[in-house]
Parts: C-alpha cells; structure tokens; sequence
C-alpha cells in the first residue's frame, strides 16, 4: 500500500480533508501510547508514542507531524497527567514532529534510492534522540524537578534515559523503514 501515491490521486479538497483526518487520528494514537504506561520514575517513561509522530513525518509532512507531537503531549499532559505539565516538553514534542517532518518526508515527484533514504532516517532519529530527548528533555526535566542543582540532576538521569533512548531506537529505526516503504511514490 502506499500511502502517499493514494493522497496525490485525491482531489485537492478531499486530499486537504484526508490529511486532517490522518493527522487527528495519529493524534489520537499519539495521545494512548503516550499515558498507556505511566512513567517508571519522575524522569523517565517508557513510551512508543514518538512511533505516531515519526509516521505522520513521512507520510503526511512537518506540519502534520509537529501537530500530532505537540497537540498529543498537550492533551495527554491536560487530560491524564503523571504530574504537572511540562510546556517545555510540549514545545519539544512539536519541534521534534517539524524536524523529524523536514528530515524525512519526501515531496511530490521526489524518490531516494533506499541507502539514501536509510542514512537519513537513521541520521534523523539519532538526532532527534540526542537534542531533542537526551538534551532538551532531560534540561526541562531538571529545570521541573530541581532548578537548584541542574547540572547534576541531569548528569545523574542521563545514563538511565540514554538508555531508554537505545531501546527506543532500536525499535523506532525497522518500524520507520516500514513507514518509509509504505509512503514510497514508486
């Protein structure tokens, strides 16, 4: 099935209404997976909802995908919270969606060859992981927990969430080459 050669065949109206409905729903996906598992501790959870955002990049564009990861983390935050909300990480969940999006989605007429498109997604989920989940996660969780002692806060948590990060990872990198087989124009 791919995905995007469905949506260019769509008139222009039905293609703008597909989107919206394709981005609610990951949404939606977003939003379970994030608060299905509560967290393991106050700086670390375990959670698949990235999966939701990494596909609304490739298939659907930044826009999409910064919508899905911001709006998932403010509804989940406002409507089942593990705690206060964290805006700080509702702005890094949609600018992790706007670069993952400007990374990986591939516009109209345009197919990489698939070690392009490899080196890529791998280059682009090692990025993300490191600024956006190790770096700027980490610093709004210490910046929460304890402002006083921030430096060592977060020297103290990193291994642990370097950890979840490599896990993650090692799911997030087969099931996006799945999502980009899926998006292919050819």
């Amino acid at each position: 099935m791919e995905i995007r050669k469905k949506l260019d065949n769509l008139r222009p109206a039905s293609r703008r209404l597909v989107w919206l409905t394709l981005t609610a729903m990951l949404t939606a996906v977003y939003f379970v997976l994030d608060r299905a598992i509560p967290p393991v501790t106050e700086s670390l959870k375990l959670t698949f909802a990235f999966l939701a955002v990494l596909a609304a990049a490739i298939w659907l564009g930044p826009v999409s995908a910064a919508l899905v990861g911001g709006l998932g983390d403010l509804l989940g935050s406002l409507l089942i919270p593990f705690g206060a909300p964290i805006p700080l990480l509702t702005v890094s969940a949609a600018l992790e969606g706007l670069a993952l999006g400007f990374l990986l989605y591939e516009k109209r007429g345009v197919c990489r060859k698939w070690p392009e498109r490899w080196i890529r997604l791998v280059g682009a989920l090692l990025a993300i992981s490191l600024v956006f989940h190790l770096g700027v996660n980490t610093f709004a969780l210490a910046l929460t927990y304890d402002p006083e002692h921030l430096l060592p806060w977060m020297l103290l948590k990193l291994p642990l969430r370097a950890a979840k990060e490599a896990v993650l990872l090692a799911v997030a990198i087969p099931v996006g080459a799945v999502l980009m087989k899926t998006a292919s124009h050819r």
